[in-house]
């Protein structure tokens, strides 16, 4: 009787760890079957041949007055120290970073 008792809650307990789990314990619980491992997606496997990959989406902010990079990195981002990546994104329509032209129409990264 206790035998089978033992048995029992053996046998729940493997069930319920193969459950829960799942790939790698189920070799011991199936008998030593194999179970081959989930393919995990890498970017060279999720390119499609043909498929053009999207682009991050750019804005565009037209300066206005008592504007600086910083006003715009803090206001865009959140953070003024960004200021850079606003200014490297539009090095040939900016002369000076530090006086911007009214109306100039910059690309937001």
């Amino acid at each position: 009787m206790v035998r089978a008792v033992l048995l029992g809650v053996l046998t729940a307990t493997l069930l319920l760890l193969s459950l829960y789990a799942g790939p790698v314990l189920a070799p011991l619980v199936s008998g030593g079957a194999r179970v081959s491992p989930t393919p995990v997606a890498t970017p060279e496997s999720s390119v499609r041949t043909g498929q053009s990959t999207p682009r991050p989406e750019r804005r565009t902010y037209v300066v206005r007055a008592g504007d600086t990079l910083r006003s715009i990195a803090l206001a865009r981002y959140g953070d003024a120290e960004r200021w850079r990546a606003i200014y490297r994104a539009n090095r040939a329509t900016i002369q000076d970073p530090d006086e911007l032209q009214v109306g100039t129409r910059l690309t937001i990264p």
